[in-house]
């Protein structure tokens, strides 16, 4: 799907997949069940480490690698709260 395209009626979502990690380094990858690249996203959020350090100007990126494997990289070592939605 290209964005801004619209979901044709009758068609919805396949399944989601979530998921909380905790980084030990800058960037590290989780594996998920396979998902269907071209009809599937990603959703994260990163938050504080149980010692409550984060940054103001914390910066994470999260990206479906391939067909089984999520991709984080962060300027810091965070917790991930993380989603993947995949479209029929």
């Amino acid at each position: 799907m290209a964005s801004g395209d619209r979901i044709p009626l009758g068609k919805g979502v396949r399944n989601i997949q979530r998921g909380i990690f905790a980084m030990s380094s800058f960037q590290e990858a989780v594996t998920i069940s396979p998902v269907v690249l071209e009809k599937s996203f990603i959703n994260i959020q990163p938050f504080p480490t149980d010692d409550g350090s984060v940054k103001p100007a914390s910066a994470c990126v999260g990206r479906i690698k391939d067909n089984d494997t999520l991709e984080f990289s962060c300027n810091q070592r965070l917790n991930i709260w993380w989603e993947v939605i995949e479209y029929e």
